[in-house]
């Protein structure tokens, strides 16, 4: 199994012991993003099939930055 696979695998495992608390409007831990499935076709991003070059961290951030203040701006409305 490909070091890929196996942090697929344990995100998958790892969403199953958090779920309740994910979906729990109450609760004091916040979601986490699966960039998994969000990285497949970018090999020219990635060393070693675990870890991405600064170009792939760049873009992620810049999606994230950007996914969450429009979601502040739009709820101030």
């Amino acid at each position: 199994m490909l070091a890929s696979e196996k942090i697929f695998k344990m995100n998958h495992i790892l969403y199953k012991e958090l779920e309740y608390d994910l979906l729990n409007s109450t609760s004091r831990i916040y979601g986490f993003l699966d960039l998994f499935n969000i990285s497949l076709g970018h090999d020219r991003w990635c060393t070693d099939g675990v870890h991405m070059v600064p170009v792939w961290h760049d873009s992620i951030m810049s999606m994230f930055w950007q996914t969450y203040c429009n979601s502040i701006y739009l709820n101030a409305f």
